[in-house]
Parts: structure tokens; C-alpha cells; sequence
């Protein structure tokens, strides 16, 4: 499990040196999820780990008035948090949960500071994925801008193997498309 953390870093150009892999090795902790829809963060509680997604699909999301909103799905190499609760100290109703069965090591907050100050290249490769989600974010909020076929087309273009192994309501959902109106474009779209 370790090389593939390494390969994760290397394939986000970030090489650990034998210092940098020892202090990064004490510092996490490693879970496997074995089911779908196992909660790792429930909406009241407060974010208080970062996670590298060796393996599987997991997905950030809230409710708002009692529809259910996907804000990111997670697959392999992704780094992430729920940042909004992670940085901001206070839980915002977001919830993390597994749509496939996972394999994850995950850094707690207090060792997440410990290892920006102990490591210069860690430091580094947090750095660059704040800077990293804030520009989803951005572009993300252009995304939603967009008409729904565009944005369907963008996303199945980006994560093809997505679609047909999770739910059609959970992309639409994190396409903010009806449902309908989903399948009113898979279905136009592959009738060409």
C-alpha cells in the first residue's frame, strides 16, 4: 500500500525522498472500507482528517432542502478533505461517504500541521492541493453556469468510468440535473 501512496505523489510530480516517506509513514493511518455508503464524515461533525484515496469511489455531499446535492466524487489518487470543516473549524453539513468499497490512508489534522512543518516537500505538496481545489472550485462554479448537456458531456469526457458504476441520481446530482432531465440526455446522446 505504501508504493502506491509513493506512486500517488510521483504521479502528482512530487518525489519523497527516504526522509520525506519516513515522516509521511508515522504520520498516517490507513483504513479499508468494505462497503458501499459507509460514512467517513457525518454532517454534524467536524472535518478532522485528509485523505489519499488509494482505491475506490467516495463522494462529498449535503442536503439542502431535502434534496441531496454531490458536491465531488473522489476516485483513485485523489487527496481531499472536506475543507470547509477542515480549515474553517466547524462542521457545514457536509457528509463523506463510500459509493464502492475503499481502500484510504487518512492524515489527522494535528499531523497534517506537524508534517508541513517537518517537511518542505510535504509542505509543498499541500500547497499545491489547496491551490489545486481551489481552482475546481472556480471552475466548477463556471461548470454550473453552463447548459446541463455541456456540463454532462465535460464530466463524462473527464470521469468516463464513473458512469454506468454509480448511480445516474448521484451524477446528476453532482451535475445539478434533475434526474429527468439526465436521462433525457444519456438518452439523446446515445441515440447518435
Amino acid at each position: 500500500m505504501v508504493d502506491r501512496l509513493i506512486t500517488i505523489f510521483k504521479n502528482l510530480d512530487f518525489e519523497l525522498d527516504e526522509s520525506d516517506v519516513g515522516i509521511l509513514m508515522q504520520n498516517i493511518e490507513y483504513k479499508e472500507i468494505s462497503k458501499k455508503h459507509e460514512i467517513l464524515l457525518n454532517a454534524n461533525d467536524l472535518e478532522t482528517k485528509a485523505y489519499f484515496l488509494l482505491e475506490g469511489i467516495l463522494r462529498i455531499y449535503n442536503f439542502e432542502n431535502g434534496r441531496e446535492y454531490t458536491r465531488n466524487i473522489f476516485t483513485e489518487g485523489d487527496f481531499f478533505t472536506e475543507s470547509s470543516s477542515f480549515f474553517g473549524r466547524k462542521a457545514f453539513g457536509f457528509q463523506i461517504d463510500s459509493l464502492e468499497p475503499a481502500k484510504i490512508f487518512f492524515i489527522r489534522k494535528e499531523r497534517f500541521q506537524y508534517l508541513q512543518e517537518k517537511s518542505p516537500t510535504l509542505n509543498r505538496f499541500f500547497n499545491r492541493q489547496l491551490e489545486r481545489a481551489l481552482v475546481f472550485m472556480i471552475l466548477r462554479n463556471s461548470d454550473l453556469q453552463k447548459p446541463a448537456i455541456e456540463r454532462y458531456k465535460t464530466f463524462r469526457n473527464q470521469k468516463p468510468q464513473l458512469f454506468g458504476k454509480i448511480p445516474d441520481y448521484i451524477l446528476s446530482s453532482y451535475l445539478n440535473i434533475t434526474p429527468e432531465a439526465f436521462s433525457r440526455i444519456q438518452k439523446s446522446l446515445n441515440t447518435q
